[in-house]
């Protein structure tokens, strides 16, 4: 009777059950442990319980038994290989068994299958290397920002060690603004996931650093928010690498000052702002005389040293509340904004006497003058341009003087926007003259010339429109227009060459 019981016990355990005798040879294995390992029970029946180890496993296997077979407690884990090649870990509560006279008889096992959690386990373990290891700071906390766990990059960015962080407030303890911070914990904790957003963090020793971070909210399997992580990034570098070409595009590198780029934006807000409230102002374009002397006669390193003089007596000479601007060359541009007349002719007059009285030599300095008002409709470019062109006429007029854009200059100026509309409205033609080879008398090619053609359809000639075209920055684009049609003949077959003029 007692004998049909323990059978059917052992047969209907749902844990795996294991005899062996004294020589480690199996003698009872019931069904669950058969199919733990993908058997039937006679093939397991007379093996030893090491025949389905792998050899490496094997000798800490006999250790643990002969420990066990000694009275030494011991719940090992064991790793079997199943029928069909798959590692079964398995843990096992092992009793040895006594014949009548008190020997050693063998062994009775219980066998767990613990693959599903040793996997976990690895997972767990490998997650947990990750995390360790990583280059970026991964942070976990409550759902109310108290921080759990604290990996050694968080301690590089942040200066804290993990005793010092674990248990505090991480919004109080990170954060340079802790209520924006305490918003995206609050966010995170209600299961709003957060995309990557970017803020200033503050250190230990109270650096603020620029770090790039996610909070995303953890869940229990019942998909309730138990936690948050938290992943930061510092890019510090990258906020200064992206400062610096910032920088470098607005501004010129050898004064500091700002570029044509930056100006002319800044410029165009200013004439906004005069034009709503009723303000007058001034731009002023200064160009150094005979800076192409200086540079062909004492080299370049000296030309380089009186720009950066131009640019020194500008800054100290006006407001903070001016524009400064090196638009490329020996040019610079000077943006009054509530100026008059005689403002801007103050200035002028300074700038020039304060050139000209530099302690490592005198300066002379052509200055245009353009004025807007509130009643003008200007673009920034058309107030530069005007300046540009009293400028002009100053430097026509001997130099080291000040012009202020007058209707005499207003023809230079009509002629610039009407080159400036030739070009956007492909009003341009290209003339083809023969270029004879005198020994032959044969035509080897043509060369182009250009002409341009006006609003109501007349030829004008070459020299009536590139002066103005080479003093204000237009030529590049006339010299790409006659680049691109000149090629588009050459495909065609024809022969021909073109004349560039390029920046003067």
């Amino acid at each position: 009777m007692w004998d049909e019981r323990y059978r059917m016990i052992v047969e209907t355990a749902s844990e795996g059950i294991w005899t062996i005798d004294e020589n480690n040879l199996t003698t009872v294995v019931n069904p669950a442990l058969a199919e733990m390992l993908g058997y039937e029970p006679r093939e397991m029946l007379g093996k030893s319980m090491f025949d389905f180890m792998d050899p490496a496993d094997v000798e800490e296997a006999q250790r643990s038994f002969r420990l066990r077979r000694e009275g030494v407690g011991e719940r090992p884990k064991f790793p079997f290989r199943a029928k069909d090649g798959h590692k079964v870990w398995t843990l096992m509560t092992t009793s040895s068994l006594h014949d009548g006279e008190g020997k050693y008889a063998g062994a009775l096992a219980m066998v767990t299958d613990i693959t599903a959690q040793k996997a976990a386990d690895a997972e767990c373990s490998h997650l947990a290397a990750i995390v360790r290891s990583s280059a970026s700071s991964i942070v976990g906390m409550t759902t109310g920002g108290v921080i759990e766990s604290w990996n050694e990059a968080s301690s590089r960015l942040y200066g804290y060690s993990a005793k010092e962080a674990l248990g505090q407030h991480a919004p109080s303890l990170l954060a340079r603004d802790p209520s924006e911070r305490e918003q995206l914990v609050a966010r995170a904790a209600a299961g709003d996931d957060q995309r990557q957003v970017e803020r200033q963090d503050l250190s230990k020793d109270g650096r603020v650093i620029d770090v790039s971070i996610t909070d995303s909210t953890i869940r229990d399997f019942k998909g309730r928010g138990i936690g948050i992580s938290r992943i930061a990034h510092d890019i510090g570098r990258r906020m200064r690498m992206e400062s610096e070409l910032q920088y470098l595009a607005e501004h010129d590198w050898l004064t500091g000052l700002h570029n044509r780029r930056r100006l002319i934006p800044e410029l165009d807000r200013c004439l906004a702002y005069a034009s709503r409230y009723r303000r007058s102002g001034a731009v002023l374009a200064l160009d150094v005389d005979h800076f192409k002397f200086v540079n062909d006669s004492e080299g370049h390193g000296a030309g380089d040293r009186t720009l950066k003089s131009v640019a020194e007596v500008l800054v100290g000479r006006t407001r903070d509340t001016d524009l400064l601007a090196r638009l490329g060359g020996d040019e610079f541009a000077i943006v009054l904004p509530e100026a008059s007349e005689q403002d801007a002719l103050k200035v002028a007059s300074d700038v020039r006497s304060l050139l000209w009285e530099r302690p490592g030599g005198p300066i002379k300095a052509s200055v245009g003058i353009s004025l807007f008002t509130p009643e003008q409709k200007i673009t920034a470019d058309d107030a530069l341009v005007a300046a540009e062109v009293a400028q002009y006429e100053a430097k026509e007029h001997g130099g080291d003087q000040t012009r202020v854009f007058s209707g005499r200059a207003a023809e230079t100026l009509t002629w610039f926007e009407r080159i400036r509309a030739a070009l956007a409205e492909d009003r341009f033609l290209l003339y083809g003259q023969p270029i004879v080879d005198l020994r032959t008398g044969l035509v080897v090619c043509h060369e182009l010339l250009i002409r341009m053609v006006s609003e109501d359809g007349e030829i004008i000639a070459p020299g009536d429109f590139l002066p103005t075209a080479e003093r204000f920055g237009l030529i590049v684009e006339v010299d790409r227009w006659v680049t691109e049609h000149g090629l588009r003949l050459a495909i065609d077959g024809e022969r021909v060459t073109i004349n560039l003029a390029g920046p003067s």
